[in-house]
């Protein structure tokens, strides 16, 4: 079952509110983080 969470994401002087995904099955080789576009942006990555 995915679960949804809602998280504060901060980088620098930039603040974002959203949803996230968590439990879905993907399973990578490391640490893996993905971002939209969007969001990425947002926060000035």
């Amino acid at each position: 079952m995915t679960v949804r969470l809602k998280i504060k994401i901060m980088s620098g002087n930039n603040e974002v509110v959203t949803c996230a995904m968590a439990n879905t099955g993907f399973e990578g080789l490391g640490t893996d983080i993905m971002l939209p576009m969007d969001l990425a942006k947002r926060l000035g990555l």
